[in-house]
């Protein structure tokens, strides 16, 4: 029984393998660049000071951008935590992950009571965000 496998796997193989060649070469007939390294070398490596310099900005804008709707909810008299966020979700403002959803953690007793605490409800990274 064994052998009978064995034998149906080999053809199978040899039917894959026999298909895959066909289509490289009628891909090469046509003129396509096969394999991965097109011979791109950058002349340095990453730097991490400038992605961190990107990353801080993106991340201040992603704030700037929150701090904007907040305004506006403490404005239409939305003042508690928990409030403002179910306020955050129902208007559709994204977490600046653009994962997950806005929640309000309480006072963790971490002495910043005065902060608005959100989690992105996918990885529980804590956010916050000063009251003016």
């Amino acid at each position: 029984m064994m052998r009978i496998y064995a034998a149906v796997a080999q053809k199978e193989w040899e039917l894959i393998s026999g298909c895959t060649k066909a289509a490289l070469a009628a891909a090469k007939a046509c003129g396509a660049v096969l394999g991965g390294d097109r011979g791109f070398r950058p002349a340095c490596g990453p730097d991490a000071t400038l992605v961190g310099v990107a990353r801080r900005k993106v991340a201040e804008q992603a704030a700037h951008r929150v701090a904007i709707d907040i305004e506006r909810l403490r404005e239409g008299s939305v003042t508690s935590h928990a409030a403002m966020a179910r306020a955050l979700n129902e208007r559709g403002v994204p977490v600046p992950s653009g994962r997950g959803t806005w929640t309000y953690n309480g006072d963790k007793g971490d002495g910043a009571s005065n902060c608005l605490k959100f989690a992105y409800a996918d990885c529980k990274a804590v956010r916050q965000i000063q009251h003016p």
